[in-house]
């Protein structure tokens, strides 16, 4: 059997929903004190493990924890659309009593001092789930609210059946620390498994004798780099071996259900596009208040981008000589302007000439006669121009005279 009976002994399996205690006593079971296992999941660590996925913070705050107050249920579920937080279906009884939706959906690597919080609208539970016979099935949970507004990025759901026996995959959860450790319940952390076995329901992993599944860590989602389409879902925490430390049990979501994939689809009306949204071209695409949002950036002589709220709308285009111009100007004698979307520099002086302003009106190096041109220049009390093809000079102090703009057609000369 794989864990969904109940704690009998050490030895045996314990469902990751409940393994409690005689009397309520959950340092103890059946067989009589549990040795606590001395670690942190079990073995788990406050951060995923890059050398197994790679995941951004907004990636990892899509994992949340899950309660429901009346039957005193805990639960991890990751978002893996907008509007869609997805869990074990065993999260959605307690024996026979249904739960309905969960009283508590909260963001944050601490359930109990949460980062924000949302809300669940209606929680939906895979046909075939049969607590006894079936328990190897997800159940989704609708949001009421596009969670992708709060900074969240849904993971992706493996919509092809994969094997993973001998990878390494990472599982997030808020479960215990070991089977005794009822306190540490809340807290995200992380464990890198290896896949040892699989069948058409389940994925088996382990920890080597230092990790696994725990109490309250049901719905705990199982990640694996895909080499393709990268990070994905491929399964749902169910049970494990009681000491929490040996054998891991996931419910497979990547057998292309089609119930899971319709569920979905229902749930969001926008079919995954984001408030945060997506540039297809030049076409800006979004999901705002429950309604699929494009715009065609071109048409406005625009493009599309990021926006200062980071979200991909039409955006004025990039300036990428940032204001330098095809005219250009002179700093000096370097003439700087922009061509072929990139800014030119040259420095004149090092072919012997100066920095000018050509017939066309774009500052270049040219001649320094070229450069002068009839306006000229003031250098000190001399007035100095081209006419003709020759620099010509006038000491304008010899004549008691200053050199200045003449703000005429005679430029710079004696005044």
């Amino acid at each position: 059997m794989k864990g969904i009976l109940g704690c009998v002994a050490l030895v045996a399996f314990c469902p990751c929903w409940g393994c409690q205690g005689k009397d309520g006593d959950p340092t103890t079971d059946v067989c009589g004190d549990i040795k606590a296992f001395p670690s942190d999941i079990a073995g788990g660590a406050a951060d995923p493990d890059p050398s197994a996925v790679t995941m951004t913070d907004a990636q990892e705050q899509s994992v949340v924890s899950l309660a429901w107050t009346a039957g005193g249920q805990f639960c991890t579920g990751v978002l893996v659309s907008p509007r869609v937080v997805l869990t074990a279906a065993i999260c959605s009884t307690v024996g026979s009593t249904s739960l309905g939706v969960p009283d508590l959906v909260a963001v944050g690597s601490d359930s109990s001092s949460p980062d924000r919080t949302l809300t669940a609208s209606a929680i939906h539970v895979h046909p075939d789930f049969d607590e006894d016979l079936a328990p190897y099935h997800p159940a989704v949970i609708v949001l009421d609210e596009d969670a992708t507004a709060t900074d969240l990025v849904p993971i992706a759901i493996a919509d092809v059946a994969t094997s993973l026996v001998g990878e390494d995959v990472v599982v997030a959860g808020f479960g215990q620390t070991s089977p005794s450790a009822v306190s540490s319940i809340g807290t995200r952390r992380w464990a890198t498994l290896t896949v040892d076995s699989e069948d058409a329901d389940t994925y088996t992993a382990s920890g080597g004798g230092t990790s696994g599944l725990c109490t309250a860590d049901a719905g705990a989602p199982l990640f694996w780099m895909d080499p393709t389409d990268g990070l994905r879902v491929m399964g749902l925490g169910v049970g494990g071996e009681a000491t929490c430390t040996v054998m891991s049990f996931f419910a497979r979501v990547d057998l292309a259900d089609a119930w899971l994939a319709h569920e979905i689809a229902a749930s969001d009306p926008c079919d995954g596009e984001t408030l945060a949204g997506r540039c297809d071209g030049e076409t800006a695409i979004w999901c705002e208040s429950d309604t699929l949002m494009t715009e065609d950036c071109a048409a406005a002589s625009l493009e599309c981008g990021l926006d200062s709220s980071d979200r991909y709308r039409c955006v004025s285009p990039l300036d990428p000589c940032d204001g330098e111009t095809l005219a250009g100007r002179c700093d000096g004698d370097t003439a700087i302007w922009c061509e072929s979307d990139a800014v030119q520099s040259l420095d004149c002086t090092i072919s012997g000439q100066r920095c000018g302003t050509t017939g066309t009106g774009q500052h270049r190096c040219m001649d320094e006669c070229d450069a002068l041109g009839f306006e000229g220049e003031c250098v000190g009390g001399t007035a100095r121009w081209c006419d003709e093809g020759t620099i010509l000079e006038r000491d304008c102090a010899a004549c008691d005279q200053a050199c200045g703009d003449t703000a005429g057609d005679l430029g710079f000369y004696c005044i």
